[in-house]
């Protein structure tokens, strides 16, 4: 696996955990899903940005 993949491998982990973690603490789906939302447009927004 080159460092790219490792690296959105990582960011992956890292956003579900905090999913994961927003349902265990009794988040309401609503805002789980927008918080989703954000944290993957802004993954986007960067790769975009870099021409990937």
């Amino acid at each position: 696996m080159n460092s790219s993949k490792a690296l959105d491998s990582e960011k992956m982990k890292a956003i579900l955990s905090k999913v994961y973690l927003k349902d265990e603490q009794g988040a309401n789906l609503e805002d789980i899903m927008e918080d989703l939302k954000n944290e993957l447009a802004q993954m986007m927004n960067k790769e975009m940005g870099q021409g990937v």
